[in-house]
């Protein structure tokens, strides 16, 4: 299948900035709290076989270090620090873990999770409403333009935002995943070495199941350009069989 890089327009696999009912099956409203669905792709432009729509959601969480890093009780094999999973069911996910895994689910002074410093619950929860504000702000703009624009874009003289500073809503798609520090640690992985496009070596990485079957590599974009702080890179992985939806972080 065909790679798609450095995706602008809104084309025909792609909706950007999808509504959390098209998004979440379940509790939405819970999935909602913690959770901004940023691009929806088609699955058959991955694979011939495959039909529906994948997402592309990022935690506002954190504020600072990687998400789940202070709710460790309520990890899993494929929902632990720097990854969250989805189970994907007629098009869409359910969160593969228990709410718990998000830090402000936890009531203050809680044994099951580890205050990292003495504001770190205040700094959490303002982050959050800042987060989600940065991020509406993103979709209005889209709502009136149909891109997406740097997150610090202003206005030209003519009172609209500039074209120069549009942004992708994906990176890549039916690529491959570069090994890098969201491969460090956490969900297993198997690397082999390779050549880019321009015959230079490089080394992929791929999570690998709990019964070691490679996930399949859907794309990469950057949270940043949707809402401010957001990773560097996020990465989106498939399991058809389990129909799991596996997404990592990458930080610079």
């Amino acid at each position: 299948m065909q790679t798609y890089r450095d995706i602008k327009e809104v084309v025909e696999f792609i909706r950007p900035f999808p509504e959390p009912e098209d998004v979440f099956a379940g509790q939405i409203d819970k999935h909602a709290e913690h959770l901004l669905p940023l691009v929806s792709v088609n699955l058959g432009m991955i694979n011939n076989d495959w039909e529906g729509w994948i997402h592309f959601v990022s935690p506002i969480e954190p504020y600072d270090g990687c998400v789940g890093e202070d709710t460790q009780p309520f990890h899993n094999y494929y929902t632990r620090e720097n990854y969250i999973s989805f189970k994907l069911k007629d098009n869409r996910y359910e969160f593969n873990g228990d709410f718990q895994y998000f830090f402000l689910e936890n009531d203050e002074g809680s044994n099951f999770v580890r205050e990292a410093y003495a504001s770190h619950r205040e700094d959490l929860k303002k982050h959050y409403t800042k987060t989600r504000q940065n991020f509406q702000k993103s979709k209005n703009q889209y709502k009136e333009y149909g891109a997406l624009f740097h997150q610090f874009s202003e206005v030209g003289q003519d009172g609209k935002l500039k074209d120069e500073d549009r942004m992708n809503f994906i990176d890549e798609i039916n690529g491959e995943p570069y090994f890098g520090n969201w491969s460090c640690d956490g969900v297993p992985i198997e690397s082999h070495e390779s050549n880019d496009e321009d015959g230079r070596e490089c080394l992929l990485a791929y999570p690998l199941t709990e019964d070691d079957r490679k996930f399949h590599y859907i794309g990469s974009l950057a949270a940043f350009d949707y809402f401010e702080g957001g990773a560097d890179g996020l990465l989106l992985f498939y399991d058809p069989q389990e129909k799991i939806a596996l997404i990592t972080f990458d930080w610079t």
